[in-house]
């Protein structure tokens, strides 16, 4: 053993014989055939252990360096192994695994309302009226389910501190809820929801859409009424104008009888009167006889500032009927 130091090969001895007393049974580590009854059947007379506790010190000592690490590292494996296996022994052991413990999905999705506590119990498959947080917390540095449940449960009391689900919840709500934040639960709960007709709907998701769509209908009606007042607002500005334009006419001897609500010949002949007066006074100054100077333009730029359009085509011609109507209603005056 000229490889390992004088320490590390006492260490390594140590460990194995700790191990051999740890176990008395018979248990074979590759070469070495660990005859573990010889400290079991004296376990009691404390001379007789020690002296096999010597003797086997002097085996250990008599093996090749490589054979002693090789035995020393099965040691070690033997030792997690029995580690895990005590974990899995004691674990299987906990209230929580036993048989009682398991949720029964179709009882539970019967119920109208999930407490948080009852729907974190059935996202682990578990029984609320055994699984429950009080009992958890007094084992949770030797349990492996609760730091899981503690985590889970945060989540769940967030997320109603914030509106998302609240203390008594409907399970398809909570499951819809749960799905969406990717908490894992047994495929059999929503089954069992399903099963009864009902469906997994995120209501929360739902609603707030609503609300975003609610919100743009107010405020299109909100433009909408905004428009109506403008055009109300136009519709006076444009009365003033006709007032305007009426005395206006009247200057050239033409009397004239608006009626925005009828459109007979009269009223015709009156509104053509006022094209007539508008299109010839400032800013438009239209002449039949000046075609060039810029009115049709004009007018045209007018309209569609109105938010409107008219074509120059048909500018001119209403025009040219508005100076034919001026002229026939001079004559008749006369």
């Amino acid at each position: 053993m000229t490889s390992e130091t004088p320490l590390s090969t006492t260490l390594m001895m140590t460990r194995i014989i700790s191990f051999e007393q740890r176990l008395p049974l018979s248990f074979n580590l590759g070469k070495i055939d660990m005859g573990l009854t010889w400290f079991g059947t004296q376990k009691n007379n404390y001379g007789a252990k020690k002296e096999k506790i010597k003797v086997r010190e002097e085996q250990l000592k008599k093996l090749k360096s490589s054979e002693l690490r090789s035995t020393y590292d099965e040691v070690i494996e033997a030792e997690k192994a029995q580690v895990l296996l005590n974990i899995k022994v004691r674990e299987a052991g906990f209230f929580y695994n036993q048989f009682n413990a398991k949720a029964d999905f179709s009882y539970w999705a019967k119920m109208s309302t999930w407490t948080i506590d009852e729907a974190v119990a059935l996202t682990f498959g578990k029984d609320p009226r055994v699984v429950q947080w009080s009992r958890l917390e007094k084992i949770i540095q030797i349990s492996s389910l609760a730091p899981l449940y503690r985590d889970r449960r945060l989540i769940f009391n967030r997320a109603v501190e914030m509106g998302q689900i609240y203390n008594k919840t409907i399970p398809s709500i909570l499951i819809a809820w749960t799905k969406r934040m990717q908490v894992d639960y047994p495929t059999e709960l929503e089954v069992s929801i399903t099963a009864l007709g009902i469906q997994i709907c995120d209501w929360k998701s739902l609603y707030e859409n609503a609300g975003e769509v609610i919100e743009t209908l107010e405020r299109a009606n909100q433009i909408k009424q905004e428009t109506i007042q403008t055009d109300q607002s136009y519709i006076i500005t444009l009365t003033k104008k006709i007032s305007d334009l009426k005395e206006q006419i009247a200057a050239f001897g033409i009397s004239v009888n608006v009626d925005i609500g009828s459109t007979g010949k009269k009223e015709r002949s009156s509104m053509l009167a006022l094209i007539h007066a508008m299109g010839r006074n400032k800013p438009y100054s239209y002449d039949l006889n000046e075609s060039s100077n810029g009115a049709i333009k004009r007018m045209e730029n007018a309209v569609l500032d109105a938010g409107l359009s008219l074509s120059d085509k048909t500018i001119r011609k209403y025009l040219r009927e508005a100076n034919s109507e001026a002229d026939r209603l001079k004559d008749k005056n006369q």
